[in-house]
């Protein structure tokens, strides 16, 4: 009797009783091999050196193999690159002895990428040792194409929102793009995961959108605000806020919205949080959102050279951004990745002054 034979005799042991006419069920091999066969799922039965031992009818429609092409070889030599998986759920349950799950692409027939689910289910004998693995992989291809679909059309609604701001303030829009690019380039250096790099461009394009809320003429005031306007300016987070918040896909970017003017000492606004309080992308988008202000032209004010602003924000370390952020962007500037600025003014003193303090509301609206 052959291991597998074996097994099918423990699993047969387990089941006994289990029977619609209230016997135990025979022939469980074929009734196993049947139930394996029309199964609409990829089943692979895969020994602990890693060989095919078993694999099913559905597998073989997904990849295009044959069970007589692959039975007793590899299952990486088959299915992947000549050695195992990264993350492999096969090689997890024959370590941990547990259930293991993942989630991989591959080429299926005609070498069409698919995306599969896999649970590798280690089947274990008598002396608590895997006797072989059992992967069952489910093709959700069909699920990704629409996830990517809707994740377009989250973008388009991205999109279409940061067109909304340029269409009511052009410099609000350009600056909203230009600050999006060097908050990403921040979250690469300090090697963030992909997706807060998503969600710290999202949150960058979209971090004024409350300006919506404020008046045109203060907007675009070319004189010193008002200290009732100043007010009103600051309310800029909590109406991007508001907007944003009820979005199921924008909650979290919300809320780092709404932070985006903290500051690491608890002097900003609109919640006077202070260091780890603030969510590290707001902590983020703060020190990208002061140097792209500061270093273009507005309507009230010029801009500053690139020398004077990082003279300005050197100040503030620990004060206004946090170090850490701070650090990293000007590891960023250092190596010259930041894209070039469509209007930049040019070197030497700005307005007769060669050291600023920390722009104003009215500087930096």
């Amino acid at each position: 009797m052959d291991s597998l034979e074996q097994d099918i005799y423990y699993i047969d042991t387990v089941l006994k009783g289990f029977s619609s006419v209230g016997k135990p069920l025979q022939n469980l091999k074929t009734f196993i091999h049947n139930v394996l066969g029309h199964i609409p799922c990829e089943v692979a039965i895969i020994s602990p050196h890693f060989e095919l031992l078993m694999v099913n009818k559905e597998l073989g429609r997904i990849t295009g193999l044959k069970e007589n092409m692959v039975l007793g070889k590899l299952c990486y030599d088959v299915f992947g690159s000549g050695k195992p998986c990264p993350n492999c759920p096969v090689k997890a349950a024959l370590t941990t002895k547990t259930v293991q799950m993942n989630t991989k692409k591959q080429h299926g027939a005609k070498r069409k990428v698919v995306y599969v689910e896999q649970m590798a289910i280690p089947v274990m004998n008598e002396k608590s040792g895997v006797d072989y693995v059992i992967e069952i992989s489910r093709d959700i291809t069909h699920e990704v194409v629409l996830e990517h679909q809707n994740k377009r059309l989250f973008m388009q609604t991205v999109t279409s929102l940061a067109q909304l701001i340029n269409s009511r303030d052009h410099s609000t829009g350009e600056h909203s793009a230009r600050m999006r690019d060097i908050a990403v380039q921040i979250g690469k250096e300090m090697g963030l995961p992909h997706e807060v790099i998503e969600e710290i461009a999202i949150a960058g394009i979209l971090h004024d959108i409350g300006k919506i809320g404020i008046p045109e003429k203060i907007l675009k005031k070319p004189s010193k605000l008002e200290q009732h306007e100043y007010q009103l300016i600051q309310k800029h987070p909590e109406i991007g806020y508001q907007a944003l918040v009820n979005i199921s896909e924008l909650n979290r970017i919300a809320e780092y919205i709404l932070y985006h003017h903290e500051a690491y000492d608890g002097q900003g606004y609109p919640a006077k949080k202070r260091g780890n309080e603030i969510p590290l992308v707001s902590r983020i988008l703060c020190v990208a959102d002061v140097y792209e202000a500061i270093t273009a032209d507005r309507i009230y004010r010029k801009a500053m050279n690139s020398e004077q602003a990082i003279e300005l924000m050197c100040k503030e370390r620990g004060n206004k951004f946090d170090p850490a952020v701070l650090d990293a962007f000007f590891k960023v500037l250092k190596r010259g990745t930041l894209p070039p600025k469509r209007c930049y003014f040019g070197r030497g003193k700005v307005s007769g002054r060669p050291c600023w303090r920390i722009p104003t509301t009215s500087q930096t609206r």
